[in-house]
């Protein structure tokens, strides 16, 4: 029983999966056989396709002859004066067309990927980087690499660790991470602090404070959960400057925490780049020199990285910078 085509058109057309595509093929018929149809095909030619393929005629004719052995049909019609391809061979040169294209595209693809130009990049973040820095980033790195897919993870920063390690995430972000063998923590730039009070209160008519002014202050904290966090840093900054908070609200992300600053609940000491959520009902101050600051880090794997990564990365930094200046 000869070979028929098994290639749905629809399928080719739209890149199917080249690899299903050359499993259907029978045993033997490679790509080269499938370029020398198609060359003799267009030109109806045995000397002329043999030019074009910078071969002699004879293993053309040769080739030609093997694939119709192994497909078990005739492709060519042909006499001494004429070639023309029979009813199977144009169906099959409308199938194979189709192969070839896919594969051109699949070559394309590859060397793009490997060139960090094209593919995916697994991203995990926590925090209020996901209303500041991390769409600002995606949107300086998309400009550069159109044709790779970011996708965003909201995980903790335990979590992160824990994804990277397994492969599911390529980089992540967050204010700061714990130490972990096998992964980078690198900070990319500090960004300053900023104090959001609610409006009517006394601190929101200053225009510098410093943090010994939260001495009996009620103050709102973020993140919860998980631990140390910026919370703590916030904290510890307070502490350190000599103040002592008359209550401490904690909540879960920097959402929660304006809304409960614009309740009147409290003050949050917050990123400089949270200015960007105005409300009539909460002022941001800010701090005196020495000005208190935050690292904005990022984690991935030690060692060599994919192209992508590294890629990715490079814009992080160079952007980064630019960020806190913004």
């Amino acid at each position: 029983m000869g070979w028929r085509s098994t290639i749905p058109q629809s399928d080719v057309s739209h890149g199917a999966d080249l690899s299903r595509t050359l499993a259907a093929l029978p045993p033997g018929v490679d790509l080269r056989l499938l370029r020398y149809f198609v060359m003799v095909a267009e030109t109806l030619n045995f000397r002329v396709a043999a030019e074009r393929l910078n071969m002699s005629q004879p293993p053309l004719s040769r080739a030609i002859q093997e694939l119709e052995l192994r497909l078990g049909v005739v492709l060519f019609q042909r006499d001494r004066r004429n070639v023309a391809l029979s009813r199977a061979g144009a169906q099959f040169l409308s199938d194979v067309r189709g192969v070839l294209a896919d594969m051109e595209k699949a070559v394309e693809r590859v060397r793009l990927a490997e060139r960090g130009l094209k593919g995916q990049i697994n991203i995990g973040y926590f925090g209020s980087l996901i209303y500041s820095f991390i769409p600002w980033l995606l949107a300086a790195y998309q400009e550069l690499y159109p044709l790779v897919e970011p996708r965003l993870f909201n995980l903790p920063k335990d979590q992160q660790v824990g994804a990277m390690l397994e492969g599911r995430i390529d980089v992540g972000f967050a204010r700061q991470y714990p130490v972990r063998s096998g992964l980078t923590s690198e900070a990319l730039v500090d960004e300053n602090l900023v104090l959001a009070t609610p409006t009517g209160r006394a601190l929101a008519g200053r225009n510098l404070v410093s943090l010994a002014d939260l001495d009996g202050e009620p103050m709102v904290v973020f993140p919860r959960l998980p631990r140390p966090s910026f919370a703590d840093s916030v904290l510890a900054m307070i502490a350190a400057a000599g103040a002592v908070p008359a209550a401490v609200t904690e909540m879960d992300d920097a959402a929660g925490c304006l809304a409960m600053v614009s309740a009147g609940r409290g003050s949050a000491v917050m990123p400089a780049s949270m200015r960007m959520f105005h409300s009539p009902a909460t002022v941001f101050v800010p701090f005196a020199a020495p000005v208190p600051t935050s690292p904005l880090a990022c984690l991935y794997p030690a060692g060599t990285l994919p192209v992508v990564v590294e890629n990715f990365l490079a814009v992080a930094r160079s952007r980064a910078e630019a960020f806190v200046r913004t």
